[in-house]
């Protein structure tokens, strides 16, 4: 018969396991959906989360709730691999370390030079003794390579956006200054 701890340890594997296959690709709410459609079973009614740090701190959470806080965080990460080890720290508690090779994607779907890199997270999960449901997930990594990224990301984003409105404006005027927009502009010069 399998010890608390074994049966945390395998529960912890198995929900890793669909972790990393559901998390390969770009993260988006297709993704998202995916998820929640496999990992509720989990988790205890309400838990502990706790991510960063400083990114997030938030008890007597639903999983619906967990995928609310997270989605903005991870959203626009393509994953390329995803690999994970769950090592047992004590009967309630299972240490996961997972290993994403990802790269940030930019809002037109590109991926962001400079960005593709193994992200590394420390998971700290605590189950329940009696159902085996997890009631604390803690979830840690190197914020400032991620925010780098992140601000990469952001910038190319900021490029593109005022590339493309800054000739939204020239064809605008242009097309103004030539009245082709029915506006009475007699007194526009048109050079």
């Amino acid at each position: 018969m399998a010890t608390q701890a074994e049966r945390n340890l395998a529960r912890c594997k198995e929900c890793f396991d669909i972790q990393a296959e559901l998390a390969l690709g770009i993260v988006d709410q297709a993704m998202f959906v995916k998820v929640a459609s496999k990992l509720p079973r989990f988790f205890a009614e309400t838990f502990a989360l706790s991510m960063g740090p400083g990114v997030a701190e938030a008890d007597g959470i639903d999983f619906q709730t967990m995928t609310q806080i997270v989605h903005p965080i991870f959203e626009r990460v393509k994953n390329k691999r995803v690999q994970h080890d769950c090592t047992v720290l004590n009967n309630d508690k299972i240490r996961a370390l997972t290993h994403h090779t990802a790269v940030f994607i930019d809002a037109w779907g590109r991926e962001v030079q400079g960005t593709e890199k193994t992200y590394t997270f420390e998971h700290i999960i605590t189950f329940n003794s009696d159902s085996g449901e997890i009631t604390e997930w803690r979830q840690t990594w190197d914020l400032v390579d991620w925010d780098a990224s992140r601000k990469k990301r952001d910038a190319q984003n900021d490029t593109h956006v005022f590339a493309r409105n800054a000739q939204l404006y020239y064809d605008i005027m242009g097309a103004w200054g030539a009245g082709e927009l029915g506006a009475d502009n007699s007194k526009a010069k048109v050079s």
